[in-house]
């Protein structure tokens, strides 16, 4: 189920082994002014180190600043006006890293474009802050991080995908319900997922769960209703006061609630724990 979750983290975790100091690290910053609100794709790469985002209000598509290591890596920050495709982030051989704590990248988006946000990520520390970013798709694949997405205000129109494929990682996900995603997928290998989906509720959500060695926790408020069908081999489910409806867990508020949430995947390993609160 997620053999190539677990494989991509542990193989991002192997390129970590520790080589001899090289250069010191450069510093690039890169942006490009804001013409027009065109939908637009973008597409980050950073296979180690930190990173940060966060959406701006100045007049500009997008920000860069990049600390890198030249020896290993070099800067990727391209722009195809025709296609209105955007790729930033870095290329290059991350098993010669020699200072990773070191490296950073900082990217601020413009708010009010639309954007097909696709993130690549090895072992990085991530903070996400797509507050007011006009996402029409989210696709995250981290290999061995630990990452952090929030959403502190909704997405100002429906989002057709949030996809997050997590190796050897933690994940945190808060405010869900701001992103406006009718379809939630989350495919955790080896690790840890906390979804709290708190925010303004517009619509029922689907939740596509899939875990493979690890534990998850779902927050849900409680005025949404709930309802958990998962296929468990040696996981354990924490139910929160959920009541049995055939072959799913459900909340006495499920039939008259405005808003529900559907659970649905499989989990083999770990803990799975639904706090309806």
């Amino acid at each position: 189920m997620s053999r190539r979750v677990i494989a991509a983290g542990l193989l991002s975790l192997a390129s970590l082994t520790p080589v001899a100091r090289g250069q010191e690290l450069k510093t690039l910053e890169s942006s490009r002014q804001l013409h027009d609100s065109g939908a637009t794709t973008v597409r980050v790469r950073y296979g180690a180190g930190r990173l940060s985002m966060r959406p701006t209000d100045d007049p500009q598509l997008y920000r860069m600043e990049l600390r890198y290591d030249p020896d290993a890596v070099e800067p990727i920050h391209s722009f195809d006006p025709v296609s209105r495709r955007l790729e930033l982030g870095v290329r290059g051989d991350h098993g010669r890293i020699s200072h990773t704590r070191d490296m950073s990248m900082r990217v601020e988006l413009a708010r009010g474009v639309p954007m097909d946000l696709a993130l690549e990520l090895g072992a990085t520390k991530a903070e996400l802050d797509l507050s007011g970013l006009t996402l029409d798709a989210l696709r995250l694949q981290a290999g061995a991080s630990e990452s952090a997405v929030r959403f502190d205000v909704p997405n100002p129109h429906p989002m057709r995908l949030l996809d997050i494929q997590v190796g050897a990682a933690r994940f945190r996900g808060y405010d869900l319900a701001n992103a406006n995603a009718p379809l939630v997928s989350v495919n955790s290998g080896v690790g840890g997922v906390d979804l709290d989906f708190g925010g303004r509720w517009t619509q029922d959500v689907d939740l596509d769960l899939q875990l493979a060695l690890g534990g998850s926790t779902i927050r849900v408020p409680a005025d949404v209703g709930v309802s958990v069908e998962i296929d468990r081999a040696f996981a354990s489910l924490d139910r929160d006061g959920l009541r049995r409806r055939g072959n799913a867990w459900v909340s006495d508020n499920w039939d008259d609630a405005p808003h529900r949430l559907r659970v649905r995947g499989s989990a083999a390993f770990g803990r799975l724990t639904i706090r309806h609160e």
